[in-house]
């Protein structure tokens, strides 16, 4: 590299990837990224408090877990986006979440299916 002594020019390309002009490629670092949780936190504010607490009463009944993310599945309330992620968050095991979720959302998208045919709407 022009203008660049060797050991400098050695000591960068060994210990990071270069762009095509030489340059250092930066990455990002851990901390930018955890400082995300505390803005969002900060951002929730009470409502995160809420998902905490409803984290804690649903480890609690966890019949009563499954029984939520069917009707979320089935009906869209609450929204099933947040049912999924808050049973991530309780560690459910991703078959009983396909099987409860799949079977709600195949019931859910079924009855959008029949119940034009049924009231003859759509022949």
């Amino acid at each position: 590299m022009p203008g660049v002594p060797a050991s400098a020019a050695l000591r960068t390309s060994s210990t990071s990837p270069t762009t095509s002009a030489g340059e250092p490629i930066r990455r990002a670092s851990s901390s930018g990224f955890d400082s995300c949780g505390a803005v969002s936190s900060r951002l929730l504010g009470r409502r995160g408090a809420r998902v905490g607490e409803l984290k804690d009463r649903l480890e609690r009944a966890r019949t009563g877990a499954a029984a939520v993310v069917f009707a979320s599945a089935a009906t869209g309330l609450p929204p099933f986006y947040v049912v999924s992620v808050a049973a991530g968050s309780l560690r459910w095991s991703l078959a009983r979440f396909l099987l409860v979720g799949g079977t709600g959302r195949l019931l859910r998208f079924a009855a959008v299916v029949a119940v034009p045919r049924l009231l003859g709407v759509v022949p």
